[in-house]
């Protein structure tokens, strides 16, 4: 069963804010990262339990390849996509502004 998936506006900015930074170091790097990251959303909309709860009812899901994790929350058909995240960020903070 697939699950039904929402992105945040936050998370849509994110990725394009990350995306464009890529394109600038190296011409078609951004479109790889933007595959990479729909690659793990595309793996959690199939497996959204593959990762263990990480703070709260948050979940994380590591980027292959990237620095970057999916922040996300779990429903009973569905996965919402809170943030899209440099590792290095101040996750706590970021994802306390957003609850």
């Amino acid at each position: 069963m697939s699950y039904h998936c929402f992105i945040s506006e936050y998370a849509t900015q994110e990725i394009a804010s990350a995306q464009k930074w890529y394109d600038e170091k190296e011409d078609g790097r951004g479109d790889k990262f933007w595959e990479a990251i729909f690659r793990k959303i595309d793996l959690l909309k199939q497996t959204p339990m593959m990762h263990a709860l990480w703070k709260k009812n948050y979940r994380r899901g590591k980027v292959k390849d990237y620095p970057y994790s999916v922040y996300y929350t779990l429903g009973t058909k569905s996965i919402e996509i809170i943030a899209v995240l440099h590792d290095h960020q101040d996750i706590d903070s970021i994802l306390k502004n957003r609850s």
